[in-house]
Protein backbone atom coordinates (compact mmCIF):
# COMPACT_ATOMS: atom_id res chain seq x y z
CA UNK A 1 0.00 0.00 0.00
CA UNK A 2 1.37 3.40 -0.97
CA UNK A 3 2.04 5.91 1.76
CA UNK A 4 -0.72 8.43 2.19
CA UNK A 5 -0.46 11.98 3.36
CA UNK A 6 -2.67 13.18 6.16
CA UNK A 7 -2.98 16.73 7.42
CA UNK A 8 -3.69 17.34 11.09
CA UNK A 9 -3.35 20.14 13.57
CA UNK A 10 -0.76 18.67 15.90
CA UNK A 11 1.40 19.64 18.84
CA UNK A 12 4.05 18.22 21.09
CA UNK A 13 4.02 16.43 23.41
CA UNK A 14 1.29 14.21 22.02
CA UNK A 15 0.89 10.48 21.46
CA UNK A 16 0.44 11.04 17.71
CA UNK A 17 4.12 11.94 17.50
CA UNK A 18 5.08 8.43 18.57
CA UNK A 19 2.69 6.68 16.17
CA UNK A 20 3.39 8.53 12.92
CA UNK A 21 6.30 10.22 11.22
CA UNK A 22 5.15 13.83 11.39
CA UNK A 23 6.55 16.87 9.65
CA UNK A 24 5.59 20.19 11.15
CA UNK A 25 5.05 22.89 8.53
CA UNK A 26 6.61 26.28 9.01
CA UNK A 27 4.76 29.56 8.61
CA UNK A 28 2.33 29.35 11.50
CA UNK A 29 4.08 31.78 13.85
CA UNK A 30 1.42 34.46 13.28
CA UNK A 31 -1.24 32.02 14.49
CA UNK A 32 0.52 29.83 17.03
CA UNK A 33 3.43 31.96 18.23
CA UNK A 34 7.17 31.67 17.62
CA UNK A 35 9.02 28.36 17.40
CA UNK A 36 6.00 26.43 16.11
CA UNK A 37 3.91 27.68 19.01
CA UNK A 38 6.49 26.43 21.48
CA UNK A 39 5.69 26.74 25.14
CA UNK A 40 7.58 26.72 28.40
CA UNK A 41 6.13 25.36 31.61
CA UNK A 42 7.47 26.82 34.83
CA UNK A 43 6.92 25.73 38.41
CA UNK A 44 5.27 28.48 40.42
CA UNK A 45 5.29 28.56 44.21
CA UNK A 46 4.29 30.94 46.96
CA UNK A 47 6.68 33.75 47.88
CA UNK A 48 8.12 32.09 51.00
CA UNK A 49 8.50 28.62 49.46
CA UNK A 50 12.23 28.88 48.74
CA UNK A 51 13.04 29.82 52.31
CA UNK A 52 10.72 27.30 53.92
CA UNK A 53 11.30 24.37 51.56
CA UNK A 54 14.79 24.90 50.11
CA UNK A 55 15.34 21.18 49.54
CA UNK A 56 12.15 20.74 47.53
CA UNK A 57 12.81 24.00 45.70
CA UNK A 58 16.20 22.60 44.63
CA UNK A 59 14.50 19.47 43.27
CA UNK A 60 11.95 21.55 41.35
CA UNK A 61 14.70 23.78 39.86
CA UNK A 62 16.63 20.72 38.71
CA UNK A 63 13.69 18.85 37.17
CA UNK A 64 13.29 19.36 33.43
CA UNK A 65 11.26 17.34 30.96
CA UNK A 66 11.94 16.96 27.25
CA UNK A 67 9.20 16.47 24.70
CA UNK A 68 10.57 12.97 24.00
CA UNK A 69 10.40 12.03 27.68
CA UNK A 70 6.84 13.30 27.97
CA UNK A 71 5.84 11.43 24.80
CA UNK A 72 7.40 8.27 26.25
CA UNK A 73 5.42 8.54 29.48
CA UNK A 74 2.18 9.48 27.69
CA UNK A 75 2.56 6.45 25.40
CA UNK A 76 3.05 4.19 28.42
CA UNK A 77 -0.15 5.46 30.01
CA UNK A 78 -2.36 5.57 26.92
CA UNK A 79 -1.07 2.66 24.83
CA UNK A 80 0.05 0.28 27.56
CA UNK A 81 -2.44 1.39 30.23
CA UNK A 82 0.30 2.01 32.81
CA UNK A 83 -0.57 4.15 35.79
CA UNK A 84 1.10 7.56 35.91
CA UNK A 85 3.35 6.30 38.72
CA UNK A 86 4.39 3.19 36.77
CA UNK A 87 5.03 5.21 33.60
CA UNK A 88 7.17 7.70 35.53
CA UNK A 89 9.13 4.96 37.31
CA UNK A 90 9.78 3.16 34.04
CA UNK A 91 11.01 6.39 32.47
CA UNK A 92 13.34 7.07 35.40
CA UNK A 93 14.75 3.54 35.19
CA UNK A 94 15.29 3.99 31.44
CA UNK A 95 17.01 7.37 31.93
CA UNK A 96 19.17 7.09 35.06
CA UNK A 97 21.10 10.24 34.17
CA UNK A 98 17.88 12.20 34.78
CA UNK A 99 17.72 10.83 38.31
CA UNK A 100 21.33 11.96 38.84
CA UNK A 101 20.60 15.47 37.50
CA UNK A 102 17.32 15.93 39.34
CA UNK A 103 18.48 14.68 42.74
CA UNK A 104 21.96 16.19 42.95
CA UNK A 105 22.18 17.84 46.38
CA UNK A 106 18.61 16.89 47.33
CA UNK A 107 18.07 15.09 50.65
CA UNK A 108 15.37 12.86 52.06
CA UNK A 109 13.05 14.01 54.86
CA UNK A 110 15.57 12.57 57.35
CA UNK A 111 18.51 14.42 55.78
CA UNK A 112 20.09 11.47 53.97
CA UNK A 113 21.21 11.93 50.35
CA UNK A 114 18.17 11.65 48.10
CA UNK A 115 19.85 10.05 45.10
CA UNK A 116 20.67 6.66 46.72
CA UNK A 117 17.20 6.56 48.29
CA UNK A 118 15.46 7.07 44.96
CA UNK A 119 17.75 4.60 43.19
CA UNK A 120 16.96 1.99 45.87
CA UNK A 121 13.23 2.64 45.53
CA UNK A 122 13.40 2.26 41.75
CA UNK A 123 15.42 -0.96 42.06
CA UNK A 124 12.97 -2.40 44.59
CA UNK A 125 10.07 -2.41 42.13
Amino acid sequence: MAAQRIDILGWEPHLTNTKFHLVYLSGGDAYFGPNYGGATVNTVARADFLGRCANLARLFRQMTFTVDLENEMIAGMLQEKLSAVDAAQRALRAHPSLVDEWLGGVTTATGAPGLPAVRAALDAR
